[in-house]
Parts: C-alpha cells; sequence; structure tokens
C-alpha cells in the first residue's frame, strides 16, 4: 500500500488531529521500530555474494543494509575445498583442518567480526574477516546473510515496507499507541489488540536463527 492511502485511512480511522506530514513521521518510526531486529520480511533475498579481495580484510556494505548475522560458504562450492587460509581451523568454526561434512549441513559459517549500521542514513555495516586469514579474490565463495532498513518514508508516494496483512496490525496499534500518549484521537487504542497483534507479527516475523559466528564490534573499531 501507498504511504498515501494508509495516512488517509488513518486520518478517517483515528480522528487525529495532526497533518498528513507528522503522521508521515510518525509511520516511518513504527516502521523502523518493527524492523529494529533481523525479520524475515527484510532479508535480502537471495542471499548476495560478497566480492573479495587477496589481502583485503574490511568490507563496507551499501546504506541500505541493517545488518549481518552471517557469512557463509557453500561446501559444494569446489573453492571451499581449495587449501585456504593454511587450513579449516578457526575460520570454519572447526577443530580439525578438514572440510566439513556436507551430509550434516551444505553451509559453512564463516567465522568474522561486524560494525553493524547505526541508522539507515549512514553507513552500512562492515565485514571484517580475521587478519590471519586472506578472504583472497573471489566474488562466488562468500554469501552474506544480511536484513535491509525499510525503505524511509520521505514522501507519500513510497510503498510501505511492512507487509498488508501487518499494516492494519502491529504498525496501526504501535502508531495508536503513540497517538493515544500524546493526547490526540478519539480513545480507540485496546492493549488485548496489541498483543494479539504483536504476536502475529512476531510469528510471521521470525527468522529463527541466532548467529555464533559473528561478534559486532562498537561504531568506532
Amino acid at each position: 500500500m501507498l504511504t498515501r492511502e494508509y495516512i488517509t485511512w488513518l486520518l478517517n480511522t483515528t480522528g487525529n488531529q495532526l497533518t498528513r506530514e507528522e503522521l508521515l513521521i510518525q509511520v516511518n518510526i513504527a516502521q523502523n521500530m518493527l524492523f529494529a531486529q533481523p525479520t524475515y520480511f527484510n532479508r535480502t533475498k537471495p542471499d548476495p555474494f560478497l566480492t573479495t579481495e587477496d589481502g583485503v580484510f574490511r568490507y563496507q556494505l551499501p546504506n541500505n543494509v541493517k545488518v549481518v548475522t552471517r557469512v557463509y560458504a557453500l561446501a559444494t562450492n569446489r573453492k571451499f575445498f581449495f587449501p585456504l587460509y593454511g587450513g579449516f581451523s578457526n575460520m570454519f568454526g572447526y577443530k580439525q583442518p578438514s572440510p566439513v561434512n556436507s551430509y550434516a549441513s551444505p553451509e559453512v559459517n564463516i567465522v568474522i567480526d561486524t560494525i553493524q549500521s547505526i541508522a539507515p542514513d549512514r553507513d552500512g555495516p562492515v565485514i571484517l574477516f580475521p587478519r590471519q586469514y586472506n578472504p583472497r579474490t573471489t566474488d562466488d565463495l562468500y554469501q552474506i546473510e544480511q536484513y535491509e532498513w525499510p525503505v524511509q518514508l520521505t514522501s507519500e508516494d513510497i510503498q510501505l515496507s511492512v507487509p498488508e496483512e501487518h499494516q492494519f496490525g502491529y504498525l496501526y496499534y504501535m502508531i495508536l499507541k503513540f497517538l493515544e500518549e500524546q493526547g490526540y484521537g478519539n480513545s480507540i487504542y485496546n492493549k488485548d489488540r496489541e498483543e494479539a497483534a504483536q504476536k502475529a507479527w512476531s510469528r510471521d516475523a521470525d527468522i529463527g536463527f541466532k548467529s555464533n559466528y559473528i561478534r559486532t564490534l562498537p561504531k568506532d573499531v
């Protein structure tokens, strides 16, 4: 749905006293809050490849990327079986410098550090390979599991990033709660309905994955 249509619906539903410009700001803030954590909806699909260069250990991602949760290689990739970095130990999280058992998983997580993005109008995340492991020159070995910032609502002609089934659910109740707290609009906020909408969002947005292969560093590293 276009933001213009959504704001018109909000005005008709809530009877609030905010201007369209003020509501645009609130909808944008609410979307950013919904995507504060990685979700199914803002994952980049398919997982992009990371282009690396021999002797380069730091890689800056575009500023539309919010979070990197892992970098991995496919065990079926022929490059994976070449002698890398003097062995597989540490780099791929193994105790022995030998290829992963492809029957266990076709994806091999790479141990890296990251500096995550702090705002949609700032630099994107940074991927840092350990200094002792040269990633080499390649554009088809490493893949990134990454999540994007919602498209920032700088005008009413932009599509909402929140799926339509949740625009009238959790996104609506987040905005409605703000309006009630600020004393705007009609008294139609309902905590029980908000909780139900939140559960529906959590169920659909859950990625069910926690990375053990990434350490997040301070922004100023």
